[in-house]
């Protein structure tokens, strides 16, 4: 059983057309999660319904 916590740092970016001009948001969000692929498939249940959207790097940035 492992109880340790662990969180990570998911980098996103967002695809949008907007008035002809092709415009790219970036992000990145905390996430407790136990795993990497836990963490990636969090955030993909979350933000799957936005048009453009694109996982990127995730780094674990803590474990306590």
């Amino acid at each position: 059983m492992n109880n340790w916590k662990k969180e990570y740092e998911v980098c996103y970016q967002i695809f949008n057309v907007s008035d002809g001009t092709k415009n790219i948001e970036y992000g990145s969000i905390i996430i407790e999660a136990g795993s990497k692929d836990e963490a990636k498939r969090a955030i993909e249940l979350q933000l799957q319904n936005i048009l453009g959207f694109k996982l990127g790097k995730i780094t674990k940035v803590w474990e306590y």
